[in-house]
């Protein structure tokens, strides 16, 4: 009788964090249901853009917290959504708390624009459209959605290049640094949920 009470906690534990991919809905059709991704743009920080697939990224319903876990040579670090300097990005420290609604829409506060040209360190924007949370000249308003689970297959990719390349396979993708970052599955499976539980009763 104690087993069957424990499957109900490991149920809840792993129904918190769930696998998402983020695209755009605008009026502008040359944004509209682009994927969202995201490229290093300095220590631990990546900017996000737009581009023809979405990242893998992790939801934790709980902490309502969008984040990323960021593989570095000794441990993995989650970086997380927020908007600083008036760039939404992944980074480490604080988070802007998002609700998902039921048809996807990701619910915060801040506006949200896609923009070429944001002047960002390793100037990815002169060729793709970076998220920002500001009207600028020439920028596009947008609203961010999820998909949660495998849906659809997603890939890493790169900023558009000036000769535009398709992407065959995930070996054709950007190579992604210690600090550009690989999603990572949640650790935790059934088992070990259990195991934990488990451990809380007996």
């Amino acid at each position: 009788m104690k087993f069957l009470s424990i499957l109900p906690l490991a149920s809840v534990a792993l129904a918190s964090i769930s696998n998402i991919t983020l695209y755009v809905k605008s009026d502008n059709t040359e944004v509209n249901n682009l994927g969202v991704s995201s490229i290093h743009e300095g220590a631990a920080i990546n900017y996000l853009f737009l581009g023809t697939n979405g990242q893998e990224l992790q939801y934790d319903s709980d902490a309502k917290n969008i984040y990323l876990m960021l593989q570095t040579a000794s441990m993995d670090v989650p970086i997380n959504f927020t908007v600083s300097g008036g760039i939404y990005q992944l980074s480490p420290g604080g988070s802007t708390p998002v609700e998902i609604s039921d048809d996807g829409e990701l619910k915060f506060d801040g506006d949200v624009y896609a923009a070429k040209n944001i002047n960002d360190p390793y100037s990815y924007s002169e060729r793709s459209f970076f998220l920002i949370d500001h009207e600028t000249d020439g920028s596009i308003p947008i609203k961010l959605y999820a998909k949660f689970g495998d849906d659809d297959e997603t890939e890493e990719e790169e900023p558009e290049q000036q000769e535009t390349t398709s992407t065959t396979s995930s070996n054709s993708t950007l190579s992604i640094s210690s600090y550009e970052g690989a999603a990572a599955k949640v650790t935790y499976g059934v088992a070990g949920m259990i195991a934990v539980a488990a451990g809380l009763i007996f």
